[in-house]
This record gives C-alpha cells, structure tokens and sequence, in this order.
C-alpha cells in the first residue's frame, strides 16, 4: 500500500518580485506611473481652470440677460410714449387744420 502523498504548501497569498526582473525595467515602469500621475494632476488643473471660467461666462450671460430685459422693457416704455406723443401731435394738427379757413 502506497503512503498517502503529503499536502502541497498551500499558494502563498502575497505578492512577491522575482529577482529576475530588471531594475531596469522597475524604473522605467515608475517613470512612467510618475510621468501618468503628472499629466494628469495637469490635466485636472486645466479642467479646474475651465469650470472657473465657464462659471464666469455662466455668470456674465445671466447679467446680459437681465440687462437685456431690463433694456426692452424700458424701449418698451419709450415707444409707449413715443406713439403717445405722436397721437397727440396728431390731435393737434387736426384742431390746428379746423380752424384755419
């Protein structure tokens, strides 16, 4: 009767270099991860910028259309007066054109 085979060493469950691997290699792989994180921290600053701006340009087009309103409604009002005024006139040459013989 054979003898029971012994249990293999169970896998380990942490990670592990291998000496074999170039430091090379190392390097340039966190070069790379530094050169990523850079771009990105510029892109995302970049991004910020232009929220900032955007905001900006949000604020000053609501500011225009207020001003914009506030404009109308005043012409409104002039051109109210304006045919107001020209009715009158009117009125008066009428009574201007009655009297004359």
């Amino acid at each position: 009767m054979p003898l029971p085979e012994k249990p293999s060493d169970p896998p380990e469950l942490h990670w592990t270099i291998d000496r074999r691997i170039p430091l090379a290699l190392i390097t340039t792989l966190l070069i790379q991860f530094g050169g990523f994180i850079w771009w990105f921290s510029s892109v995302e600053s970049r991004l910020t910028v232009k929220e900032q701006r955007l905001a900006r340009v949000e604020q000053r087009l609501d500011d225009d259309q207020r001003t914009i309103s506030a404009i109308v409604e005043r012409l409104a009002r002039i051109e109210e007066r304006s045919n107001a005024q020209l009715e009158l006139l009117r009125r008066i040459d009428t009574r201007l054109q009655e009297r004359r013989p």
